[in-house]
């Protein structure tokens, strides 16, 4: 399954989560990833002209790096945010999901400060939340992983703009 799509958003409201942007990414060097970029001191992590160009890319390069520590599981939902010019990422993995698709899967967590694992950084905000909720909504009601990866779901509040 090859997919590169990068979607962008507007808020439609204040109480919507704060996400800019989609990228889904899979190929067959990494697991397929489905990442939320947040605003959240977004300009001063990713500095070049396309932010969402670059937090891909620095999404793809890290999950490379850090392969032998997520290749166990099926997915990864992941969220991207800046933090004191720091380039920050969580990243949810998904284990057994495609053994008991579209059943309840367990989900371990890893957060990267910059291109290190942060073991000491086991947070997430409300907003990600949010987004991994309506993830798993969506991803039981569809039939399977290419399926699931290839139709994102849409997000109440968040309106996609290209």
């Amino acid at each position: 399954m090859m997919i590169d799509k990068i979607e962008r958003f507007s808020r439609e409201k204040e109480s919507t989560p704060s996400f800019i942007g989609r990228i889904t990414y899979s190929d067959d060097l990494i697991l397929p990833v489905r990442a939320y970029v947040s605003d959240a001191d977004l300009e001063k992590a990713f500095t070049n002209s396309d932010p969402l160009v670059q937090a891909r890319d620095h999404l793809i390069k890290m999950m490379e790096n850090y392969k032998p520590l997520i290749s166990k599981g099926d997915f990864v939902i992941s969220s991207i945010w800046g933090e004191e010019n720091k380039k920050m990422v969580g990243l949810f993995l998904y284990m057994e999901a495609q053994d008991n698709w579209p059943s309840n899967c367990d989900i371990i967590p890893f957060i990267f400060d910059g291109r290190e694992y942060a073991p000491w950084k086991n947070y997430t905000c409300e907003d990600t939340t949010m987004i991994l909720g309506e993830e798993g909504k969506h991803r039981r009601t569809t039939p399977g992983l290419e399926f699931y990866m290839e139709n994102a779901p849409h997000i109440p509040g968040l309106k996609i703009i290209g």
